[in-house]
């Protein structure tokens, strides 16, 4: 089990690495949302290697995969509406 964690960090560092290289803006939405599922995978690992007593980890799992979802979602939400200031609706009705 150990050796999951390790390669869940490892493949976290490296996919981070990538990302930061590339230098385009858009990128913290991709760190973001690696970071949050790496973290509730780690959470969820770590919560099978502890004693139930010891661990709130399927709790800090469940509030990883949240934030990773709330931000894919306020992500799209932001592109949607700039999409639409674009286009000179500005979001208003027609």
């Amino acid at each position: 089990m150990i050796v999951v964690v390790v390669v869940l960090l490892l493949n976290f560092a490296v996919a981070m690495t990538v990302v930061l290289r590339r230098r385009e803006s858009r990128s913290w939405l991709l760190i973001l949302l690696l970071s949050s599922t790496t973290g509730a995978a780690v959470a969820a690992v770590l919560a099978l290697l502890l004693p139930p007593d010891m661990t709130r980890a399927v709790e800090v799992s469940a509030i990883f995969a949240g934030l990773a979802a709330l931000s894919a979602v306020v992500a799209v939400v932001a592109h949607r509406q700039r999409g639409l200031a674009r286009s000179g609706n500005g979001g208003e009705g027609s």
